[in-house]
């Protein structure tokens, strides 16, 4: 008697805090995985939206077709223009030597994107 009082109270509680949980996830964060999922996608939409308006102007200047920047310690890339976003990164600048942050805080410009993509790789290893 006394076991089968023990795992319907097992039972019960799983069941109860399986509930605290959803209840958590929908309610309170307003994220479930399929929230997450059309977050996520919303995000890559956009994405492509910006390096598409990057690519069809093609607004290059002497110095290069990117402008390589930071915004709140994270590596920032706009296009040539200075104002549309190509890519915002998840580099941390801190995370980088001395010479690297203070160019990357100064700004400057890349000439291909094969060159951007070389210098982030190198950044974020």
């Amino acid at each position: 008697m006394k076991k089968t009082f023990l795992i319907l109270l097992g039972f019960i509680s799983i069941l109860f805090l399986s509930f605290l949980w959803f209840d958590y996830q929908y309610f309170y964060t307003g994220t479930t995985d399929d929230n997450v999922t059309n977050e996520l996608s919303k995000i890559e939409e956009d994405s492509s939206n910006v390096i598409e308006a990057c690519d069809i102007t093609k607004s290059t200047t002497a110095s290069g077709l990117y402008y390589i920047s930071c915004i709140n310690n994270f590596v920032i890339v706009y296009c040539a223009d200075r104002e549309t976003v190509y890519d915002y990164t998840t580099i941390q600048v801190d995370s980088l030597s001395d010479m690297e942050q203070k160019q990357i805080r100064d700004g400057f410009y890349v000439k291909t994107t094969e060159e951007l993509y070389q210098l982030l790789q190198s950044y974020s290893s």
